[in-house]
């Protein structure tokens, strides 16, 4: 309800107290006294209708999503409008940062006020002027930074009205995952980009250490095969040697058998 229409009340109800009051109203009977009973409840009445239709129909800033989240270098909508719709394009609007008490946008007399601006978001952020005219202020900002990150009060100073949306930046996700979903599983595929040495060096780790694993089981096993060839070789050397010591022997006894005939 207004004030005026406070006050208005209030003097209709005095005024009514001091009918009761009045000699000539109580002996006139219960007539008078019902009748002015009913002009002043009448008078309430549309008087209370009359505060309701005026603030329903009053403006109001609203902000449908009060917690917004964005990625780093990616471009972010804060919205908000005004219910029921008015033209701003004529009104003063103001986007602030209330964390750091920095104006991101102002609109004065049809145009952005530059000159009020924080020079961290000059030519970052921006309002549709054609969606001013339909009662939206929906402010559009560029490559969000993480010092985005904050309050942020959208103002009407003329119609006293305003709203607050949080704004949550984060860094940029290196390892994005795909999803795919069927009636009988869900599987996560893991996608690693090229720009991310570390984690390419942790995937690729198990199989380098498998393939050394392979390589030196590979090695021992040559080693040993190796070591047996050369005592096989070694054995068939001192089979060899034998026999040629004892052929010398055997034709050396031979020899000197011959000699001792011929002696004799």
């Amino acid at each position: 309800m207004t004030p005026d229409g406070r006050s208005f009340l209030v003097k209709t109800l005095a005024r009514f107290t001091a009918s009761l009051n009045d000699p000539a109203l109580v002996t006139a009977g219960r007539v008078n006294v019902l009748a002015s009973l009913m002009d002043t409840l009448a008078r309430i009445i549309a008087l209370c209708f009359l505060g309701v239709s005026s603030s329903a129909e009053t403006p109001q800033c609203c902000c449908p999503s009060p917690l917004i989240q964005a990625e780093e270098g990616r471009n972010v909508s804060l919205p908000c409008y005004v219910d029921p719709s008015v033209d701003l394009s004529a009104y003063t609007v103001d986007w602030k940062q209330t964390d750091l008490n920095n104006v991101v946008f102002s609109w004065r007399h049809g145009h952005e006020n530059h000159g009020a601006q924080a020079p961290s978001y000059r030519r970052r952020v921006t309002i549709n002027p054609g969606d001013l005219s339909r009662g939206n202020l929906t402010l559009q900002i560029f490559s969000a930074r993480l010092s985005d990150s904050g309050h942020y009060r959208c103002f009407v100073p003329k119609l006293k009205t305003f709203c607050i949306v949080h704004l949550n930046v984060t860094k940029e996700i290196n390892v994005r995952s795909s999803t795919t979903t069927s009636p009988n599983f869900h599987s996560t595929t893991t996608t690693l980009k090229p720009d991310d040495p570390d984690k390419l060096l942790d995937a690729l780790l198990p199989v380098g250490i498998i393939f050394l694993l392979i390589v030196v089981g590979f090695c021992l096993k040559k080693r040993v095969t190796i070591r047996q060839c050369v005592g096989e070789l070694k054995g068939q050397k001192r089979g060899v040697d034998r026999s040629i010591h004892v052929e010398l022997q055997s034709l050396e006894n031979s020899t000197l058998k011959d000699d001792k005939n011929k002696a004799s």
